[in-house]
């Protein structure tokens, strides 16, 4: 662990340049930078594996272009 208490070798998603590269609005850039930074985390974990949920179609696209496993909760309504 360093010491901020994040695992050493850790950092975490930029929001800004995710906002940036896929012309996200804030607050969803922040919603994927901080899915993907505990997506980092878990994927050196057996047995762990995180699915980024939202009802917004365009952020559920722009998650699996980074790489994330994504449901969207309305197509269970």
């Amino acid at each position: 662990m360093g010491a901020t208490g994040e695992p050493s070798g850790y950092y975490p998603m930029d929001s800004n340049e995710l906002a940036r590269r896929h012309f996200l609005r804030a607050y969803d850039a922040v919603h994927l930078a901080s899915a993907l930074t505990v997506h980092s985390v878990l994927a050196s974990l057996e047995g762990y594996a995180l699915v980024f949920v939202s009802a917004d179609q365009r952020l559920l696209q722009c998650a699996q272009q980074e790489g994330l496993s994504v449901e969207n909760p309305l197509n269970y309504s």
